[in-house]
Parts: C-alpha cells; sequence; structure tokens
C-alpha cells in the first residue's frame, strides 16, 4: 500500500531535488530491499493466510497461532509485524480467548497506528472487549446461581423436622 503511494508521487512532475521525490525514491528502495529480505517470511505468512479461510478447527486454529507467534519470536524487526499481531487476533478470537485477541490487536495498532485504514484494529480491539465483557457476566450469572441453588438446597436439607 505505501510503496504504490510512493510510486505515485515518483509520476508527478517534480524536481529531482524535491524533497517528496527523494524521500519517496529512498523509501521504495527500502521497501523493495524489505521484500527480498524476507521473502520467505512472506511467503510463509500468504500461505498461513490461505489456511485461515480454509480450516477452522480449534486445533489448526491453535497451530497456526503458535506459527506466527513463531514467526515474531524468529523475525522481530519483519516489516509486517503488525499484521502477524492482526492475524493473531482474529485467530484467538475465533478461539474466544478474548483477552488474547484484545492484547494482539492493540499490540497492532501500537506498532502500526495508522492501521485501521488498512485492517479495523481498533473495532476488533472493541468487540473483543464486548465479548469478554459478555462472557464475564454470563460467568457471574452462573456462579450466582448456582449458588443460590446450593444455599437453597442446604436449607431445605437442614431445615428438614426428622
Amino acid at each position: 500500500m505505501a510503496e504504490k503511494l510512493y510510486k505515485r508521487i515518483l509520476r508527478l512532475n517534480l524536481a529531482n531535488y524535491a524533497p517528496e521525490k527523494l524521500l519517496a525514491e529512498k523509501e521504495v528502495t527500502r521497501l523493495k530491499n524489505l521484500k527480498e529480505q524476507y521473502k520467505g517470511v512472506d511467503a510463509e505468512l500468504q500461505k498461513m493466510k490461505l489456511g485461515m479461510n480454509s480450516k477452522n478447527e480449534p486445533f489448526e486454529r491453535e497451530k497456526r497461532i503458535a506459527q506466527l507467534q513463531g514467526l515474531i519470536r524468529k523475525h522481530p524487526d519483519y516489516y509486517k509485524l503488525s499484521t502477524l499481531y492482526y492475524y493473531i487476533g482474529n485467530e484467538s478470537f475465533a478461539l474466544e480467548r478474548y483477552s488474547d485477541a484484545k492484547d494482539a490487536f492493540s499490540t497492532t495498532l501500537e506498532l502500526t497506528p495508522g492501521i485501521d485504514f488498512h485492517l479495523p484494529a481498533t473495532e476488533k480491539i472493541r468487540q473483543a472487549v464486548e465479548k469478554s465483557n459478555e462472557n464475564m457476566l454470563n460467568t457471574t450469572i452462573a456462579l450466582v446461581v448456582i449458588l443460590l441453588i446450593s444455599i437453597i438446597t442446604f436449607s431445605f436439607y437442614w431445615s428438614r423436622p426428622w
């Protein structure tokens, strides 16, 4: 995405010494070098992305999360690091691990604050927090109901006349 924008700047009729043009040339070269440097990681990520659309079993999702975390450990300076965290967030969300999903989406935003133009990380954080709160509320209600049933049961048991 950024590379396309920089190439558009290069196509403008600017003087060769214009700061915008010089910056665009520098960034296009930098991005090309990064793509070349991380060609294998990009290919691995592309394979994982294809698997995300077809294999939705929980153990497959767990495996993909582990693979993505492995890529992050092996390549902490990877130029698409925020995308890796975004995918971890998506997989965690699908596994109903909303706290992990929120953390991953938050890391995505920390690494690339403007990523919302490309990936809806802020919306995903909101959804993860909402689901997490909903789960917490449901768990609390279930515990209160179990506690009340237990109290009622013990009360009847202890109050019997014989």
